[in-house]
């Protein structure tokens, strides 16, 4: 899906599995994965394919790796596409996985929190991620499928059905689910715990070093991870940054 973005007859494109995800090796490894480990690997793969500069795509966590990146190497990034802007802070974290469902998905949080048996005033993403760090199947299985839903949910603006009972009530703790347990949940919360390896506000603090660089933020208006006002933030004082808001996504 995500190659299908690009004009491969006019732009020759990098796609690039961080550490710990995707086709590298070892799977889901946390140690030495840091923001500064993905920026000095992303520099490493521009050297060895002898890029000077190169145009840097990416949305969500993507888009805060490409800003991080960005902001370290300016003179090396011809410009930023960015979709759905994330700075990793506290305050987003908050807002994506309590405050936005807590306003607009309370079923869901109330559904969530029940299960986990704590407060609904409070995220359900820590006691998720202390599952996550259980050694045992039945804990870190259900959490990294349950959070993968809630966040399937939380990631539309449409209805969609939280398929909780149907993750809480599958007593299979084979090997085969085992090995098909998502992945990203485990990666989130080693960066969400870690405040994404930044010092506070470090990407908005730092943007006055892309000044000079062409950035372009798609931004769907009723995004609830990643709100407009985010993009909108960061793109106050950039000359050369622009946002495209898509109206109803």
């Amino acid at each position: 899906m995500q190659k299908a973005l690009f004009n491969h007859k006019k732009f020759r494109v990098i796609f690039l599995d961080q550490r710990g995800s995707g086709l590298s090796f070892p799977k889901r490894e946390l140690k030495n994965n840091t923001t500064i480990k993905i920026i000095e690997d992303l520099e490493m793969i521009r050297k060895k394919l002898n890029i000077t500069k190169w145009l840097i795509v990416g949305g969500s966590w993507g888009a805060t790796l490409g800003i991080a990146y960005a902001e370290e190497n300016p003179s090396k990034v011809l410009g930023l596409i960015l979709r759905a802007v994330f700075l990793g802070t506290k305050k987003e974290v908050k807002w994506a996985f309590h405050e936005a469902p807590f306003r607009f998905k309370p079923k869901i949080l109330n559904d969530l929190t029940k299960f986990l048996k704590i407060n609904f005033n409070t995220s359900p993403i820590v006691k998720l991620g202390k599952m996550l760090e259980n050694k045992k199947p039945q804990q870190y299985c259900l959490a990294a499928e349950i959070w993968q839903e809630y966040e399937r949910c939380l990631s539309t603006s449409q209805d969609t059905t939280f398929n909780l009972n149907s993750i809480i009530n599958n007593k299979d703790f084979s090997k085969k689910r085992i090995k098909n347990i998502p992945n990203t949940p485990f990666l989130e919360w080693h960066y969400i715990k870690n405040n994404f390896f930044f010092k506070s506000n470090q990407l908005l603090k730092n943007k006055n070093l892309l000044k000079n660089i062409p950035i372009t933020i798609i931004q769907g208006n009723y995004d609830l991870l990643c709100p407009p006002a985010t993009s909108f933030l960061f793109s106050k004082g950039l000359p050369k940054s622009k946002i495209h808001y898509v109206n109803l996504a």
